[in-house]
């Protein structure tokens, strides 16, 4: 079985990505450790606030900064430039699909939060 240099640059596109995505689980699992490993609510609290803060700055670097780089290749709209919305982002076939499954998200979010204000009503509790 012979490769090519397309297949290759295939390989190694998965992999990033894999790799990325075992990243976030990663983060979110010493996120969980470190909260589990401290007893005293108070220095628990205080440490999973700086942690927080460190990982919304990584938050930031990774998901405005680093698709930006040159270096990187993506296949995400945007890679190198602007990612807002623009004619070249979506062909009119995937605009049917995408708009109305964005409005549809946030109907169930309102649904969601029409149910609960109506629970906590009835509950008595404002």
């Amino acid at each position: 079985m012979h490769f090519g240099a397309r297949d290759l640059g295939r390989l190694l596109d998965q992999r990033r990505e894999t790799e990325r995505r075992c990243g976030d689980r990663l983060d979110h699992l010493a996120y969980f450790v470190l909260r589990g490993t401290v007893q005293d609510a108070h220095k628990r609290a205080r440490l999973a606030a700086i942690y927080n803060i460190f990982a919304f700055v990584l938050l930031v670097m990774f998901l405005f900064v680093v698709p930006r780089l040159n270096a990187v290749d993506s296949l995400h709209p945007g890679n190198g430039g602007n990612s807002g919305f623009s004619d070249l982002d979506l062909d009119n076939r995937l605009r049917m699909i995408f708009y109305p499954a964005v409005l549809g998200w946030v109907l169930l979010g309102v649904w969601m939060l029409n149910l609960r204000v109506r629970a906590a009503w009835i509950a008595g509790t404002p």
